[in-house]
């Protein structure tokens, strides 16, 4: 079956390879975003590739959840990861590395949020709660 056709679990495989880390990340050449993630053709448009593979391989994501990536929060916790669009986790579509989470919890792990808002330490509940809504389509950002 040619690649206009291909299955899109079969796609996300060829499109990643698998690092030391056991991230599927998006091979050289994948397009990313200006963040950081991997993004694919599917469907008739460009998606994330983290949250198509979660579509695929788990299930719906709720509505106005977010994709978080279990290896970055491990990796953040080790203190190897400095997160941004330099951190290679957010290209991973590896399914047992993924979770569907609301906004704040996502935001709990992001090192680069908490240092562009001049925030020390980890968050409150409070800063939790008072985290912006994901209100953006997920799929262009």
């Amino acid at each position: 079956m040619g690649k206009w056709f291909e299955p899109l679990d079969e796609k996300v495989k060829r499109l990643t390879f698998v690092n030391d880390e056991g991230c599927w990340e998006t091979n050289p050449g994948v397009e990313r975003n200006n963040q950081g993630y991997g993004r694919i053709w599917a469907e008739g448009r460009h998606q994330l590739m983290h949250r198509m593979a979660y579509q695929i391989f788990i299930g719906p994501i709720p509505d106005g959840w977010d994709v978080g990536h279990k290896c970055h929060d491990r990796a953040a916790k080790e203190g190897t990861c400095e997160a941004g669009k330099t951190c290679r986790h957010r290209a991973c579509g590896n399914p047992e590395h993924l979770k569907a989470e609301p906004r704040g919890e996502n935001l709990k792990s992001s090192v680069l949020w908490r240092r562009s808002v001049g925030m020390k330490g980890d968050p409150t509940e409070d800063e939790i709660q008072a985290a912006p809504a994901s209100n953006q389509d997920p799929m262009k950002q």
